[in-house]
């Protein structure tokens, strides 16, 4: 089967194991990469990875301890700014889909346009998307909580948005 055409993007997510978990979804959907921007940690990406030797190694280990098989097939990528990433989807069409709860988020159910090229934007922990991907963005995303808690985790969010568009895309 050939790839599709969604890259999810790791917008300063600081679990090592949330970003080692977009690798197994986006390898689940049969995505292209995941692209870690700011504080997100990345795998070793080769020689034109300037980090010392041991903090590739370190951050590799942990990425490779959620993102098992897709730390093979799912092209890794780092850059320092959101507004960097932002450049580089734009140049290669890719439409910016921000997964967070704002004034002008919708239902992830009721987003029926899909993009040929999907970039899914996952945040912070704590701070959420972005200011610079939400300005960005295309479309926002939001999935509806009815408990106490008003979030899901980023590796689960990623997962039910991710298979979402990957469906939709499948029936195109």
């Amino acid at each position: 089967m050939e790839k599709r055409n969604i890259v999810f993007v790791a917008d300063n997510i600081r679990s090592l194991e949330n970003v080692g978990s977009l690798y197994r979804i986006a390898d689940g959907v049969n995505g292209v990469g995941v692209w870690s921007v700011g504080i997100s940690g990345y795998p070793d990406l080769g020689e034109s990875d300037s980090r010392r030797p041991w903090l590739r190694e370190r951050n590799t280990k942990f990425i490779l301890k959620s993102g098992l098989s897709g730390m093979k097939s799912i092209q890794a990528s780092h850059f320092p700014t959101a507004e960097m990433a932002i450049q580089k989807l734009k140049e290669e069409g890719y439409q910016i889909i921000c997964v967070e709860q704002t004034e002008k988020s919708v239902d992830f159910r009721s987003a029926y346009s899909v993009c040929e090229k999907c970039c899914i934007v996952m945040g912070n922990e704590i701070d959420g998307v972005s200011q610079e991907f939400l300005s960005a963005a295309d479309l926002v995303l939001e999935i509806p909580m009815d408990g106490v808690g008003k979030s899901l985790n980023v590796a689960v969010s990623a997962g039910i948005v991710g298979y979402e568009i990957a469906s939709r895309l499948s029936q195109k």
